[in-house]
């Protein structure tokens, strides 16, 4: 990189061809990929059936211990009062926490999150952090489940498209951006799981839009690349379906660590006209 004065992506590029190695295609995402365009065989390839897992429900009467007020934090963050009822966010005096529900696609209640406000907490790592009421702990494993779902399922059946966030305020953002229109949801962390992917399947969705928290400062980073090919794994489990695209920032758009939909509306529609669309391995120059 330094003798010629190149990237890291293209220092890699020269070495694969010195040594005869086979390397990905070191745009990150490069938008001259060779595509596929013979769809056939794709329809010939078979959808998962409906996960049949179940979480065990709640008994909704739990949240009556919580003040059902809209968080003054999240107001000023631009999330509507509206919004927050929507998704039944409330404030549990006796953590000092934002208290965020999570649903199946039942809409049943299946485990409670809070948005924890004390420094200590936060400090130490607990920033989001399943809550414990009356001494029980109301977690849930998030591998199986999405949050939003449950009220966002007749709009990405209708529009036959998702958005996957990290995170619930994600979600929220964008009921107040799209409304009706709003067709995201969470995965509750960086990780996806195959039983998420095939419940987003089972919608008979014909697009994804994979978008995660910036975790780069330098789009030409080791970081960005490393970041870049886990972001691929969870692409490639949806491309021999659907049409797949990943919301990549390679203009800072963002900041670290910052969602897609955090800057606003408008930034977030600049990232999916810029999007990258990822198809399956053997349509990826390599």
């Amino acid at each position: 990189m330094r003798v010629k004065k190149i990237s890291f992506y293209e220092a890699v590029s020269y070495v694969s061809t010195l040594t005869g190695k086979v390397y990905t295609s070191l745009s990150v995402f490069d938008k001259t990929m060779q595509l596929i365009d013979d769809w056939d065989w794709i329809g010939k390839l078979k959808k998962e059936k409906k996960p049949s897992i179940s979480l065990p429900s709640i008994d909704p009467f739990i949240m009556d211990v919580f003040v059902k007020k809209p968080h003054e934090k999240w107001l000023n963050e631009g999330i509507s009062r509206e919004t927050m009822d929507l998704y039944q966010i409330g404030y549990y005096n006796r953590l000092d926490c934002i208290t965020i529900p999570h649903f199946n696609i039942n809409n049943q209640l299946v485990g409670i999150r809070g948005r924890m406000l004390l420094e200590d907490d936060i400090n130490d790592g607990r920033k989001y952090f399943p809550i414990s009421v009356e001494g029980r702990m109301l977690s849930h494993p998030t591998m199986y489940n999405l949050y939003g779902l449950n009220i966002t399922k007749n709009n990405i059946k209708r529009l036959k498209k998702v958005v996957l966030f990290e995170d619930e305020k994600s979600c929220m953002k964008c009921q107040d951006y799209y409304g009706a229109n709003n067709f995201s949801v969470a995965t509750g962390g960086s990780a996806l799981s195959d039983y998420q992917v095939n419940l987003l399947l089972s919608l008979d969705i014909e697009e994804v839009f994979i978008a995660r928290d910036k975790e780069f400062e330098n789009h030409e980073s080791v970081e960005a690349y490393e970041y870049a090919e886990r972001l691929l794994k969870q692409a490639h489990k949806f491309t021999p379906y659907i049409r797949t695209y990943i919301l990549w920032d390679e203009w800072n758009l963002l900041e670290l660590k910052d969602s897609p939909a955090d800057k606003g509306k408008k930034v977030l529609e600049e990232l999916m006209r810029r999007k990258f669309e990822i198809k399956t391995k053997e349509g990826m120059i390599i």
